[in-house]
């Protein structure tokens, strides 16, 4: 990449003469590669000090620059890695009634969802006459959040004629869209469709992961099936589906929930177990780190990882005993983190039987790691990625004005300059992982 490209453009000099404020020339400038297709996603942006020697400016001014950028959605920056340009994720025609789950499989991300609410109902005055049925009849609801990559990005509210989809409740929707099993055995031949800005309510807002003031898409459909024809409306089963769609998300390349249930599954190196992989970077290739469940079913010795340094700890069973080049650890007790070289020869003997493990490894000239476990309070930002795992109960995680369920095993990864207030549960356990660039 040529890193003075920025310097070439006709506009330079106009731009840096403008009399906006000198972080607001900077953004202008590097809109324009982006808008201009010169700089398309995924494009590695010029560093903070090359853009410094740029543009003339402090650190200071390219630094606000950037963070603005990457809190209106056009940049993605990654502790250690560099700043890139996002991806543009918008939804598809508006007035296409398409799965969600194929949108994002479509875009490489990851589609899973979470059922908040899955029962029967009776019709209300306005939900009846937007039925043609009569008040106190009864309509299936559904609230479901669909998440891309661990980020809400879709609420959807659906109510639906029981007479016509008598099957609705017994659906499992983490796995198939109501928007595919309704399709599927009724399929649509009329929708009308409302779409407007709107600021919804507070409990959506919690769904959502958003502030209580954020404005979303509001896109109220009604839809039915059957024969065609005007006589036919009201035994044409109409369904009504009201989806909340939140804006940019800021966030959602800083803050990532991890749900248990996507975590991939992969052999040991050794090939004598199965690893549950929470989170890697890079994805691909050899890995900086990686956090990552094992369960241990018998003794014996684990794989090398020369140039690596792992830290473990015991999640489920009595613990165990480590030998490291010859040396036996005290017990490792549950909740307890030892640290340990990977080139090391290392072998376990368990206490009790089987049992879960959680693990981190991390590149040893790459980086520094951190480990501790704790229950409820606060975790200031100190420096780094910081990846939270919920080994407890259900909880609720605040950053700021955004608040987070973490589920058994899940997690949270953090790489924002913010305070975590993780609230007081009963039985609250959760490993606290800090990694710094060197």
């Amino acid at each position: 990449m040529a890193r003075n490209d920025l310097s070439n453009s006709d506009s330079m000099d106009e731009l840096l003469e403008h009399p906006a404020p000198f972080y607001e020339r900077v953004k202008a400038m590097i809109k324009t590669k982006i808008h201009s297709g010169a700089w398309p996603a995924n494009y590695r942006v010029p560093s903070e000090s090359e853009l410094v020697t740029l543009f003339g400016y402090s650190r200071m001014t390219i630094n606000r620059a950037l963070r603005e950028l990457t809190a209106e959605g056009l940049l993605v920056r990654m502790q250690g890695v560099g700043t890139f340009v996002a991806e543009i994720r918008g939804q598809s025609a508006l007035l296409d009634i398409n799965n969600i789950a194929d949108e994002i499989a479509s875009r490489g991300h990851r589609h899973h969802a979470r059922v908040f609410r899955l029962t029967e109902i009776e019709a209300d005055a306005q939900q009846a006459f937007s039925f043609g049925m009569q008040q106190g009849c009864g309509l299936y609801h559904s609230l479901i959040c669909h998440y891309e990559n661990g980020v809400p990005v879709m609420l959807e509210d659906r109510l639906v004629n029981m007479q016509v989809v008598p099957d609705y409740l017994q659906q499992d929707f983490t796995r198939i869209t109501p928007n595919a099993y309704l399709s599927s055995i009724a399929p649509i031949v009329e929708g009308e469709h409302v779409i407007e800005a709107v600021n919804v309510t507070r409990a959506e807002c919690v769904y959502l992961e958003i502030d209580e003031h954020t404005p979303c898409l509001l896109v109220n459909r009604r839809t039915w099936t059957g024969p065609s024809g005007e006589e036919n409306r009201h035994q044409r089963a109409p369904g009504l589906s009201r989806s909340a769609l939140p804006p940019g998300r800021e966030h959602a390349q800083m803050i990532r929930l991890l749900p248990a249930g996507l975590y991939t599954e992969m052999p040991w190196k050794n090939g004598q177990g199965v690893t549950r992989e929470v989170a890697r970077y890079p994805e691909a290739g050899e890995y900086d780190w990686r956090i990552s469940l094992a369960t241990i079913r018998q003794p014996g010795p684990f794989s090398a990882f020369p140039g690596y340094l792992r830290n473990i700890s015991v999640l489920e069973g009595s613990g165990m005993y480590l030998t490291i080049d010859g040396q036996r650890s005290a017990l490792i007790a549950p909740f307890q983190a030892l640290g340990f070289n990977g080139a090391s020869g290392v072998s376990c003997e368990i206490v009790g039987g089987p049992l879960l493990d959680f693990n981190v490894i991390y590149r040893e000239a790459a980086l520094r790691a951190t480990v501790s476990w704790c229950g409820a309070g606060t975790w200031s930002h100190q420096g780094g990625l910081r990846i939270l795992f919920n080994a407890g109960p259900a909880l609720r995680v605040s950053i700021g004005d955004q608040r987070y369920l973490l589920e058994h095993y899940d997690s949270l990864l953090v790489d924002e300059a913010v305070a975590l207030v993780i609230q007081d549960s009963p039985g609250a356990r959760l490993a606290r992982i800090t990694l710094v660039p060197l």
